[in-house]
Parts: structure tokens; C-alpha cells; sequence
């Protein structure tokens, strides 16, 4: 049974990117004041995010710019974390406890928003991207100064580690690669009927920030864990992203609403409406991605696009949020359009690999 943690001040400051009043903050609330969202998923098995508020003291402690840490550490097993608080601040780390210790520290990065104005951008808070742990029983925050309402994130995973994958291919139109369909994941429902753009011009790259050695099958937990992350923290309808490509190479369906139709993600904010959104499962700030993976991106973008009628490596015009016309690759990393690391260094490194294969898959398609 989790419970509070008494906290104690830690001895002295850790100091990361940008010299910072460092903050570390870790609270375990029992189960009976701790909001829990729970969502029945396909195929069985239950998907749960729990929310977890920092007590007032701790809250008192970190606005006047005191370190503070756990003593004591008892937490129900979870596979998937993240944080959000209110405000604009972004910036700080997180490290889990696992069967072998504590992890290494991991940079937060933060989620984009959606499309404005499509009824899933009306969170206000700043919200990490989801971290896959695959099994944790502890946490620990480094924060920076000036968050306020802070929030920890646990997603479990009743069926993580016992499933049975069952793959079955998603109904498409000729010329698409392999594309492996939401019911071998275990997706749970959409909230609203999706969305579908008039058009396509670009596809955006991705990178899901999670742990890069996991097993064939934990990756239908780690999807379900990113959707009910999406949905139940973020607000949003469904998954953001419209396909998944793990490091083998398969290619997984994201959000629902057909393959091959224009279906509006939530994964870059402002310019959602017109582009894919493809993450490569891992997490590729300082891994290369493998060969496969790579191979993978480009065979879906390069199809998608050349349904489109559109050359992977050429340019388009895309309108910001703020009504700005803003030149874009065809297929461009999330960093491209907005303040962030994503897709991670290495993976960005391998755009123009991207491209053409991309450009090759196309013209297989066309031609």
C-alpha cells in the first residue's frame, strides 16, 4: 500500500543544464485521496492513471525554493510516468526505482499541444511526455523553481508482462507497408469520432522518450500506456500520434480513423491539421535508432505522401497558430515547429535517411 513519505531536506543541490535552484520533490499519497481514472481496453486487461498531488507541505517547501526528498519509498508497480504543474515553467528530471536500483536521471520533455480550437487543448498545464519504465516501484523528482501544482502521473498496466501477442494487419490500400492494427494492441475506444483534414501536405517525426531495450512484447502495454497518458492526463480524444514504428520495424496504427485517410493527430501543436505524426517507440536524444526503425518511417511516410501527391523531400507551407505562414520540410522532426528535443538528436540526424527512403517508397507507389 503506498503511503506518505515523510521528506527531510536534502543536503545540498544537484545543478543540471542552466544553473538552477534544483528542487527534488517525492510524495506518496495512499490509494484512498489519490484520483484514479480507470479504462477497460480491448482484449482485456485494465489501463490505470493515477494522479498523485503533492501534500501542502511539500508544496509549501518547493515555492520557497527548499530541496525536498523521500525517506522511504512503497509504490504500487507502474510501467509508465509523468509530471505536469501549472503554469509555463518546463525544464527538470525524474528517476525511477527498479528491481536493480535507481535509474539514471531522465530530462522531462514536454508534450505539444493540439490542434487549437479542436476541443483537445484545453489543459492548461504543462505536461511532461510519458516515460516507459517497464516496472518501477519508486520515483524521484528534480524540479525547477517557479512550478506550482505539481502532479506525478503513474500508468499501470494490469496485463503488462503476461501478454500474448496476437497480430493482425490493418485493412489497407495497395502499396502500403505492413501496418499492424489498434485491436492487436489493445487500444481502447476514441472519445469522438475523428477528425479528417481535406488534405495532406507533411508528416511529422517523433521520438516517444521511453526506454530503448524493451521486449517484443511489452509494446502493446507501452501503447496503451502512451493512449491512456494521452487521454487521461492530457484531455485529449486518443493517442496523438497516427502510426508507431518500434525498433524492429513494425509499424503500429495510432490514432483511430482509418490508415490511409487524414486523420488530425495531436502531436504538434498548431499545424496537426494537414500533417502525419509518426513516433519511433524509444527514446533517441543520445541512442542512434536502429536501421529497421528508421527503414520503417519511411516506408509510411513515403506512402502516405505519395497519396497525397506529395514529394518527401521538397518543402511546404504550413500556417502557425498565430496565423504565420512557416516553410517546412515534407517530412520535418517535432522540433522543426515547436520548442523541443523531439524526435532526440540522433534520430534528427537521420532525417535526410528518412527522406530517401521515403522518396523511394513513393515512387514505388506512383509509379
Amino acid at each position: 500500500m503506498p503511503f506518505l513519505a515523510s521528506p527531510h531536506r536534502a543536503p545540498h543541490a544537484r545543478s543540471w543544464g542552466t544553473p538552477l535552484a534544483v528542487v527534488a520533490a517525492l510524495v506518496l499519497l495512499s490509494a484512498s485521496t489519490t484520483p484514479v481514472t480507470t479504462a477497460e481496453l480491448v482484449g482485456g486487461g485494465k489501463s490505470k492513471t493515477q494522479t498523485v498531488d503533492l501534500a501542502p507541505e511539500d508544496e509549501a517547501e518547493l515555492e520557497a525554493g527548499a530541496d525536498v526528498s523521500p525517506r522511504q519509498l512503497d509504490v504500487a508497480p507502474f510501467q509508465l510516468l509523468g509530471v505536469s504543474w501549472s503554469g509555463t515553467v518546463e525544464g527538470g528530471q525524474v528517476r525511477v526505482r527498479t528491481a536493480e536500483g535507481w535509474d539514471e536521471w531522465v530530462e522531462l520533455d514536454f508534450e505539444d499541444r493540439a490542434t487549437p480550437g479542436s476541443g483537445e487543448d484545453d489543459n492548461p498545464r504543462s505536461v511532461s511526455e510519458p516515460i516507459w519504465v517497464d516496472a518501477a516501484d519508486g520515483y524521484e523528482l528534480d524540479l525547477p523553481p517557479g512550478v506550482d501544482d505539481v502532479q506525478v502521473h503513474l500508468v499501470r498496466d494490469e496485463a503488462a508482462g503476461r501478454q500474448q501477442l496476437t497480430l493482425a494487419a490493418s485493412h489497407t490500400s495497395p502499396g502500403a507497408p505492413p501496418i499492424t492494427s489498434r485491436s492487436s494492441w489493445g487500444a481502447r475506444p476514441p472519445r469522438a469520432s475523428p477528425t479528417i483534414a481535406p488534405g495532406l501536405k507533411m508528416g511529422f517525426v517523433h521520438h516517444t522518450v521511453s526506454a530503448n531495450d524493451y521486449r517484443p512484447a511489452d509494446i502493446p502495454g507501452m501503447l496503451r500506456g502512451i493512449q491512456a497518458y494521452h487521454m487521461d492526463v492530457n484531455g485529449w480524444d486518443d493517442i496523438g500520434y497516427n502510426f508507431l514504428v518500434d525498433r524492429a520495424g513494425q509499424i503500429w496504427e495510432g490514432r483511430a480513423g482509418g490508415v490511409d485517410r487524414n486523420v488530425v493527430g495531436a502531436h504538434v501543436g498548431g499545424f496537426n491539421t494537414g500533417s502525419v505524426g509518426v513516433a519511433v517507440i524509444g527514446d533517441y536524444r543520445s541512442v542512434e535508432p536502429t536501421s529497421a526503425s528508421l527503414g520503417a518511417v519511411g516506408q509510411v511516410l513515403g506512402w502516405r505522401l505519395a497519396r497525397a501527391g506529395v514529394d518527401p523531400t521538397a518543402s511546404t507551407t504550413m500556417t502557425s497558430p498565430s496565423g504565420r505562414s512557416v516553410s517546412l520540410r515534407t517530412i520535418s522532426g517535432h522540433r522543426d515547429a515547436a520548442p523541443t528535443e523531439c524526435p532526440g538528436q540522433q534520430l534528427y540526424d537521420e532525417l535526410p535517411l528518412v527522406r530517401r527512403a521515403a522518396a523511394r517508397k513513393a515512387a514505388a507507389v506512383s509509379g
